[in-house]
């Protein structure tokens, strides 16, 4: 038998609602009834839920029970146990698999599930809501998973890989994700012999950055003389720079 923690607290709140609240009647309008010391303890955060988190449904079958844990707006998670050998903990679970709360309580207890009728049993906000100190907030911001293609969820550990085009590098400390495109995808995925070398695309020139277009403009010009030398000329790969005229032994230039 595991050993038991801290049971002056239990002890302290055996003959409260705690970890409900102490306005919650436990009982529905049905008439199923929770005893004040149905659980000993309990933490609730799953991600994105509300204020005035309750017991929602205990949904009963033929082998097991089912509680589920809402809020105003939304069911938030689920825990299922045999109700024949219930466990001592309970552990909640999202939508996606997340751990999203755990209940302590004792396996006699929880066997008194075993006499409810099958079916659900609905508890509103009013009748069944948690204390505040049993609910932690965690909200439903930034990225914590990937849903694939096949509608599982992934939220372990992701490492991000670029393929086909698209180019992942770091700024600032984000992610920028750059689309370049495979022009021959097609013949690269039967054949990846001489495939499309992704382009290193010129980000500045001396410290000048290109227009809002991503081009840099090359022109000719200058304020000591109206003809310049200076000579820009489009080639397969590119553009040369040269200068016109001839060179004499001395260095100097003849236009």
């Amino acid at each position: 038998m595991a050993d038991v923690l801290f049971q002056e607290w239990r002890d302290r709140n055996e003959n409260t609602k705690y970890p409900f609240s102490e306005s919650a009647t436990l009982i529905n309008d049905e008439g199923d009834f929770l005893p004040n010391n149905i659980f000993l303890d309990a933490r609730f955060y799953p991600v994105g839920g509300g204020p005035r988190q309750y017991l929602s449904k205990i949904s009963i079958d033929a082998d097991d029970v089912t509680f589920t844990l809402s809020d105003a707006a939304n069911d938030l998670a689920t825990a299922t146990f045999n109700k024949v050998t219930p466990p001592a903990e309970i552990e909640l679970v999202d939508d996606y698999g997340r751990p999203a709360g755990v209940i302590v309580s004792t396996s006699a207890m929880l066997s008194i599930f075993s006499g409810w009728g099958l079916g659900d049993h609905l508890f509103d906000v009013g009748e069944a809501e948690f204390s505040a100190t049993a609910v932690i907030p965690t909200p439903q911001v930034g990225l914590r998973g990937f849903v694939l293609g096949d509608g599982s969820f992934f939220a372990k550990d992701v490492k991000l890989v670029g393929c086909d085009g698209i180019i992942l590098t770091m700024s600032d400390g984000n992610v920028v994700v750059n689309v370049v495109g495979e022009p021959l995808f097609k013949r690269v995925i039967c054949d990846a012999v001489g495939a499309f070398e992704t382009p290193r695309f010129i980000k500045t020139i001396n410290g000048i950055e290109p227009d809002n277009y991503g081009n840099f403009g090359f022109y000719i010009g200058t304020q000591r003389v109206s003809d310049p030398v200076l000579r820009l000329r489009k080639t397969q790969n590119g553009f040369a720079i040269y200068a016109v005229g001839a060179l004499l032994h001395d260095n100097s230039r003849v236009i």
